[in-house]
């Protein structure tokens, strides 16, 4: 859909997961879910939507959706693409090492 040239779109994870090979053993169950993402962010995200992708790792599904969508990635554990941390409980949430409010209420996906 997009052409991101930040480096989640750039990371192997992106490439395995929407467009795997067919002899990666989880080919079948990465090509419907990135065949799903792909139709429900062409169908029902509008330009400006908000995008909350829980669990982002390298956020590989982010070249999928608009451009111009605020995407925000929410993962357990520190990278260099989660913008926001949480328990796994889902509890203290962090930005940057410092604590923040987050409602998820206000994400539309």
């Amino acid at each position: 859909m997009n052409n991101h040239n930040s480096g989640y779109s750039k990371s192997f994870e992106s490439g395995r997961r929407i467009k795997p090979a067919l002899w990666h053993a989880d080919y079948c169950l990465l090509r419907g879910l990135a065949d799903m993402i792909r139709r429900f962010a062409n169908q029902y995200v509008k330009p400006g939507a908000r995008i909350l992708d829980y669990g982002c790792g390298a956020k590989p599904y982010r070249p999928l959706f608009p451009d111009d969508c605020e995407y925000v990635g929410v993962d357990t554990c520190a990278s260099s693409y989660a913008d926001h941390v949480v328990a796994p409980s889902g509890g203290c949430l962090y930005r940057m090492g410092h604590s923040t409010s987050f409602s998820p209420r206000r994400w539309y996906i």
